[in-house]
């Protein structure tokens, strides 16, 4: 079958070329408009999926570069990516996310807790604390800043200050355990151990498997002289993390006080073993 030949003088097929072309031309440019959409919603969608850091940072990555969206979006694109790159202890990359989207929107909430965590981590706590303030001066029923500003006021000894604002956090949402467990351990530290196991046995009633919570409450029942309900919770603790030597240690120390040498002994190898460089691990009595 031979190929079929253009003439130029045939009226139907340069009528047939013109159409085919115009086609063509139409959806060149509607690629070049539309075309890329899936692959920018697949973009927004990474960017949005916070359980994936690298896809979040991939899929911020392309939002910011390409553009295209409402500044909102482009805000909350470095808001995320910022988070991103906290989780992955990339800290000065998420500061320099944050400050970008501060740049274009100096009253971003997000933008403003995600500075304060990376200047936290970094050291820089006060200047962390007036990102917490100016976020409660936007937001006043913000609970995480509460928490967050009421850690730095732990770590600093402020305790009134630190157990005031978790008990503003607490008000504005009561199923945070961390927020719990975080104004138990000020409790604690302020000698008010009943208030401290309450507010240990409010975060494990939320979320028994929260980090570290059985290790504080264990703490608190050992201070308030109840070693078998402190042996109990350092036992939980161990098992939800068995990398926490200082829970090894506690234990040991409490098998010791009862003159159950042999546990005491377990106790303190499983600690050395776990972090032999610890100052807590090298002072501890151990077997032959």
């Amino acid at each position: 079958m031979s190929a079929v030949q253009f003439h130029p003088a045939n009226g139907r097929q340069r009528e047939c070329l013109r159409k085919a072309y115009h086609g063509v031309r139409v959806a060149a440019v509607a690629a070049s408009v539309f075309g890329a959409a899936p692959a920018h919603a697949d973009e927004w969608d990474d960017c949005n999926n916070f359980a994936v850091n690298d896809k979040v940072v991939a899929g911020c990555s392309a939002v910011i570069e390409h553009n295209t969206r409402p500044q909102p979006d482009i805000v909350k694109a470095y808001v995320n990516r910022s988070g991103a790159n906290a989780r992955r202890s990339s800290y000065d990359q998420a500061l320099a996310d944050a400050e970008s989207a501060l740049k274009l929107d100096p009253r971003s909430v997000g933008a403003l807790l995600q500075r304060a965590t990376a200047l936290r981590v970094k050291g820089r706590t006060d200047e962390a604390m007036a990102d917490y303030d100016k976020v409660l001066e936007i937001d006043p029923k913000n609970p995480n800043a509460y928490a967050l500003r009421g850690s730095i006021r732990m770590a600093r000894r402020e305790l009134a200050q630190a157990i005031a604002d978790f008990d503003q956090s607490i008000a504005l949402r009561s199923d945070f355990a961390s927020t719990h467990e975080a104004r138990g351990r000020a409790h604690m530290l302020n000698g008010e151990i009943d208030k401290a196991i309450a507010d240990f046995d409010r975060a494990i009633g939320i979320n028994s498997n929260y980090p570290n919570v059985f290790f504080y409450r264990g703490q608190a029942y050992r201070r308030k002289g109840d070693l078998d309900h402190a042996i109990s919770d350092l036992t939980r603790a161990v098992a939800v993390n068995p990398r926490n030597f200082v829970a090894f240690i506690e234990r040991g120390d409490i098998y010791s006080s009862k003159g159950d040498y042999a546990r005491a002994i377990a106790d303190f190898n499983s600690a050395l073993a776990i972090a032999p460089s610890k100052p807590a691990c090298a002072s501890a009595e151990l077997g032959d």
